[in-house]
Parts: structure tokens; C-alpha cells; sequence
């Protein structure tokens, strides 16, 4: 009876336990289950009983498992270890198994008594605890965790790589120590009194590495509780935004470059002062790029140089003087020939060209170049210099390839400008040119023609009663005027052919001082007085047409050389030329028509208010004529009052040799 109670004590007490109970005999045939095994295995006791523990075998465990167990509970010995089991449904879990043996009084064994503890829910709460501290660890942003102190009590990877110390290293210290920047320590101190009262901080921090280089990073920061939801310590999590505040200073840089160019533009095309657009240009360009140095380089006539035309940062006096060379092998006719700017980045290692004496003598080591492009071709060169190493961005270069396209629009429209003044000041000349041909002809036509007229009509009506004299004088006069009339038509006809390059010079030897003197001979000077200097010289003209322009000049300056006064003529052979000089001693050329005076129908105050002012055909003659001889005649005004007019032949070393053989 005390035994019967004993076994029902004993059973119903494996029955009321939580672990699952489950008894086998030595062949291990299960002979009894409590409830428990039937609420974590799915089986119910009347199909456990009666079969092994095979039922709940998962085929996940491995061969050692079993080879340590079953020599120990063979020999007697209690076995505890982890096994996964099948439930009823197919799932696995996981338990803790502790099998003992029960032995007789022999010490055989007659049962096997094996407890199950599902351990299945730590094992997953332990794999996500070790996923989640996996994660952190390898998590992209830095992140570390403190006590309440700031002593650092976790450093994961990313920290490490951002801030330069270890986690062996980092563990243990204060965070102040590690990443703050000594000015911003009393700061730090602010957030962590914040933080320990529970509050969260979130902002943008300037911290340090262990080199002591500093960066800008976004920090956040919150407290965190413990079990017991008290106040355990600090996370933070740090990101870099270096590359960040680089890409929102690029990206106002862009915007305010786009604003310069905008405004430039506006300039450029408002602004009728283009060397005031250059000026602008150089400090936007100095200012938005923050270089030492800026140059436009204008390229000069002949191509073969560019002058610095104009500048900030160079030596004083340079600029609208120095030149630089324009070549295959140089800087500038290497930029010339590109697209696009060219970027060096240190001028000492440069292969691609050589740099000039220019930027040597300011100690340049970097900088950019680009082509100032027109309608109308290449204008010169836009240009920024540093003299530390500067590595220019493509954004850089984009700006300075803008601007200067915005100096080329600007170069473009004042020469343009330039030649809508030359067409306007060529249409004034021309109306001007036009009211003294009117001016001029119609008194030189109308006066010879009236006289014509006048005498033809008086020989028509009263010839049969003039006598031989009084005909004979009227023909004369009648000849005289009509040959006026001839003379102002060739002359007129002459000037058309000159311009038009439809005539040609008979060029022969001929001795110069003979055909001065025959031509002096044909004119009336009888009331002023002549002054002759000529050297026997000899030279290659067509006669006609050169004592035309002897002619022309005599007569010029016996117009304007008063009664009793003097006119010089000269002839004289210098080493390369043959120099033929008129002079008078009258009033002078009016300075406001110097530059004119060989215009045609251009005549000075004085000749317009003349009673007979002439063409103003006859300077324009003899220049067109000279230049016919490849010379050129010149006017000035004499130092001592008058006019001089100089012609210059260029000696081509053949006339005195041909005279000299004659």
C-alpha cells in the first residue's frame, strides 16, 4: 500500500512538472509520457507509448551527439546535452535533454527517465540579439554607445573607420577624449547634461580623428533604459556629410557662377565699353574662382604673339605691354587649338607644352586656359593662374569656357560697333563728298559752259559784223573755256580709273630735274617768286602722267601763296629714294582737313570761300598718281608758316644704270 502511494506520489508528480517527462524501457520502447511531453511534442500518450523516441527524431543531429550519449547512459551515467526534435506537426525546436538511467539493485539498467526543457524561444531570442549586435557592428554609420558617464561601452566597425581608434582601443575611454574637438568640448558637455536628462540630441558637429584632422559630421544621440526602465546610458550614431558639404558648396559655386554669367552677359551686351567688360570680367572670374591671377590675352595682328591685355595679380607695368608667344610648343598655341579649357595642374611636371617667362616670374604652379572664340575667328585667350597646387574641377572649367564665350559675344559686337561706325562715318564722307562735287562742279562746269554758250551765240547772232580781231578773240575764248570744261572732265575721268585700278604707268628713265623745270615753265608765277633746288637725278616714271603730278603740286601751292611770296620745289636723290619737295609760305593746311586733303572735292575754308575754289580734284590727282609710280606723297604744315608736300619714289637701282650706259 506504502509502495502503491509512493508510485502514485512519484507519478504524479513527473506528471505536474512544466518539462516534458518521458520513461523508456532498456530497449527503449516508451512506456509512460506526461502531459507536458503531449503539449510540446504534438503527441498524444497513446501514440507515444509504445514506440520509441524515434518518432521525434529530426535528422538534423550529428553522429557525435549520439556517440557521447549512449556509452554514458549505457554505463549508468546521466547525459545531458542539446537535441532538435520534430514536432507532431513537422516543426522543429529545440530542447535541453537530460536522460537518467534507473538501476537495480545489480545495477543494471531497467528504465531510462529523460526530461525535455524547450529552449526553442532562447535560441531564437539569442540568434536575433547576436543578428541585431551583428548588424550594428557592420552597420554603414558609425556607431558607438556610452554609460552615463561618456565612458564608451561599445565601438562598432564603421566608428573605427571614421574616427582612427580600435574598439580595444576606444572601449573603457571617455568619448570627449576620442572625437571631440578640444573648442568643442563645452559644447559636448551641454548635449551629454541633456541627454542624461533623458532627452535626445540631433545636429551637425565638427569632430576629429585620431590624426587630428577635423570633419563635419550629423550626430545624433539618445538615451537608453535598461531592463528596469531606468536610464542605462547612450547611443549615437555618426555620419560624415564632408562629401555632403562639398556637394552643397559645388552646388552654390554653380549657382553663383550661372549668376555671373548672367550678369556678364547682361554687361556684355548692354555695355558699349568693351574694355570696361574686360575689366568685369577679371574680378568675376578672380572672385567666383578665388585665383591670384586672371589674364586676357588678346592675340596681336600678325598672329604671332598675344598681348596681355588685361589682368589682376601681375607685376604692374605688364599689363597692355608684355607679350607672350603664340607656337605649337607654347601654352598659349597649345590653347588655342583645344575645344575647351586646358587644366594644368603643376606647371614644373607639364609635358604637353612649355609654359612662358610670364608665369615663371610669378612663381604660377597651376591653373586654366580656354580660347576667346568671335564670328570672325580666334581673339586671344582667357586665363587663371595659382601659385600653390589647385586641382581645377570640370565645373571650374565649364565657368571659364562660359565667360569666355561671353568676352568672345562682347568682342564680336564691338567690332561689329566698329564697322557700323565706319560704314556711318563712310556715308557721311561720301554725302559730304557729294554736296563738294555739287559744290565744286557747278560752279566749274556752269562757269566754262555759260561762257561757251555765251560766245557761240554771240558769234551766231554778230560774227558777220565783228571784225577779224574781235572774232578772233571771242574764238580764243571760246577755246580756253571749252578746254576748262575737257580738263575737268578728264580729271574727273582720271579719278574714276585711279580708284577703279584701270590704269597703268609707262614706266621709262627719265631725268627728273628737266621734267620739273619744263613743267615749272608752263605755269604762270610771274607775281610770286620761285625757288629751285633740283639735283640731277634720274628715275623710272611715265613722263605724262608724273608731270601731272608736278603740275597739280605747283599749282596747289601757287593758289594758296600770296602775291610776292615764295614756293620751293626740290629734287634731291637719298640712298633709297628720290625725294621731290613743293613748298609755300601760305597760311598752312587748316589742321581739321589734314588728314583729308587728298579726299576728293575736299577743300579748306579758305578755297571754299574763294571766288574760284576749284574741285579739290587736284591733290587726289596727284596722289593716286604717285601711288600709280609705287610712292607716296605726304602733307604737312612747315614749322615757319606754309604748306609741305613731299613725294617719294622708292629707288629700284635700275635708272642711273640705265642712263649711265646711254
Amino acid at each position: 500500500m506504502d509502495g502503491a502511494l509512493t508510485e502514485g506520489v512519484f507519478a504524479a508528480a513527473l506528471g505536474a512538472i512544466p518539462d516534458a517527462v518521458m520513461v523508456t524501457d532498456p530497449d527503449e520502447v516508451i512506456l509512460w509520457v506526461n502531459a507536458a511531453f503531449t503539449a510540446m511534442s504534438g503527441f498524444p500518450a497513446d501514440e507515444a507509448i509504445g514506440a520509441t523516441p524515434q518518432l521525434l527524431h529530426a535528422g538534423v543531429q550529428d553522429r557525435a551527439t549520439y556517440e557521447g550519449m549512449w556509452p554514458t547512459i549505457v554505463a549508468g551515467g546521466a547525459w545531458r546535452g542539446e537535441f532538435v526534435n520534430r514536432h507532431r506537426s513537422g516543426q522543429l525546436y529545440t530542447v535541453i535533454q537530460t536522460i537518467t538511467p534507473v538501476l537495480d539493485e545489480d545495477g543494471t539498467v531497467t528504465h531510462y527517465v529523460a526530461i525535455h526543457t524547450d529552449v526553442t524561444l532562447q535560441h531564437r531570442t539569442a540568434a536575433e540579439r547576436d543578428f541585431h549586435a551583428q548588424l550594428v557592428a557592420v552597420a554603414g554609420n558609425a556607431i558607438i554607445a556610452t554609460d552615463l558617464t561618456g565612458r564608451v561601452t561599445f565601438w562598432n566597425r564603421a566608428a573605427e573607420h571614421l574616427y582612427g581608434w580600435s574598439s580595444d582601443e576606444a572601449c573603457g575611454r571617455n568619448i570627449l577624449e576620442l572625437n571631440v574637438n578640444p573648442d568643442a568640448t563645452e559644447h559636448a558637455e551641454r548635449v551629454l547634461t541633456q541627454l542624461r536628462e533623458g532627452v535626445s540630441w540631433s545636429g551637425e558637429f565638427e569632430v576629429r580623428h585620431r590624426d587630428g584632422t577635423r570633419f563635419p559630421a550629423l550626430v545624433t544621440n539618445a538615451p537608453y533604459l535598461d531592463a528596469a526602465g531606468e536610464l542605462a546610458g547612450i547611443i549615437g550614431v555618426s555620419v560624415d556629410i564632408t562629401d555632403l558639404r562639398d556637394a552643397q558648396a559645388r552646388a552654390q559655386q554653380r549657382a553663383s557662377q550661372q549668376t555671373a554669367v548672367a550678369e556678364l552677359g547682361r554687361r556684355a551686351l548692354t555695355d558699349l565699353d568693351l574694355e570696361q567688360t574686360c575689366k568685369d570680367v577679371i574680378d568675376v572670374v578672380a572672385s567666383e574662382l578665388d585665383v591670384p591671377l586672371v589674364k586676357i590675352l588678346e592675340l596681336t595682328p600678325d598672329r604671332d604673339e598675344l598681348l596681355l591685355k588685361a589682368g589682376v595679380g601681375w607685376q604692374d607695368g605688364l599689363v597692355g605691354r608684355v607679350t607672350v608667344a603664340n607656337d605649337r610648343r607654347s601654352q598659349a598655341g597649345f590653347t588655342l587649338l583645344q575645344d575647351r579649357a586646358v587644366i594644368v595642374e603643376d606647371l614644373t611636371t607639364e609635358t604637353r607644352f612649355r609654359g612662358p617667362q610670364l608665369l615663371d616670374d610669378h612663381g604660377v604652379v597651376a591653373g586654366m586656359s580656354t580660347p576667346i572664340r568671335g564670328r570672325d575667328g580666334d581673339y586671344g585667350i582667357l586665363a587663371v593662374h595659382t601659385t600653390r597646387p589647385r586641382p581645377f574641377t570640370d565645373d571650374e572649367a565649364v565657368f571659364l569656357d562660359t565667360v569666355a564665350g561671353v568676352i568672345g559675344a562682347a568682342v564680336a559686337r564691338d567690332r561689329t560697333e566698329q564697322q557700323l561706325r565706319v560704314a556711318l562715318d563712310e556715308l557721311v564722307r561720301s554725302d559730304e563728298i557729294r554736296v563738294a562735287f555739287l559744290r565744286a562742279t557747278s560752279h566749274e562746269l556752269r562757269t566754262p559752259l555759260t561762257s561757251i554758250v555765251g560766245f557761240a551765240e554771240l558769234l551766231h547772232e554778230r560774227g558777220d559784223r565783228l571784225d577779224t580781231d574781235g572774232r578772233r578773240v571771242l574764238l580764243e575764248r571760246l577755246t580756253a573755256n571749252t578746254s576748262r570744261l575737257a580738263r575737268l572732265i578728264h580729271d574727273l575721268l582720271d579719278v574714276d580709273r585711279l580708284t577703279a585700278g584701270l590704269m597703268i604707268a609707262n614706266l621709262e628713265t627719265h631725268d627728273l630735274a628737266r621734267l620739273v623745270h619744263r613743267v615749272i615753265a608752263d605755269q604762270q608765277l610771274t607775281d610770286r617768286r620761285l625757288e629751285l633746288d633740283l639735283e640731277p637725278v634720274t628715275a623710272r616714271v611715265d613722263p605724262p602722267k608724273f608731270e601731272r603730278v608736278v603740275a597739280n603740286l605747283v599749282a596747289n601751292a601757287a593758289r594758296h601763296t600770296p602775291p610776292t611770296g615764295t614756293i620751293k620745289v626740290s629734287l634731291e636723290r637719298q640712298p633709297t629714294a628720290t625725294l621731290l619737295v613743293v613748298e609755300d609760305d601760305g597760311p598752312g593746311i587748316d589742321p581739321a582737313y589734314l588728314a583729308a586733303i587728298f579726299e576728293p572735292f575736299v577743300q579748306g575754308p579758305d578755297q571754299q570761300r574763294s571766288p574760284q575754289p576749284g574741285t579739290g580734284l587736284g591733290l587726289t590727282l596727284a596722289r593716286e598718281l604717285v601711288e600709280l609710280h609705287h610712292g607716296t606723297l605726304t602733307a604737312a604744315n612747315r614749322p615757319s608758316g606754309g604748306a609741305r608736300f613731299e613725294v617719294r619714289l622708292v629707288d629700284t637701282g635700275s635708272a642711273d644704270d640705265e642712263l649711265s650706259t646711254a
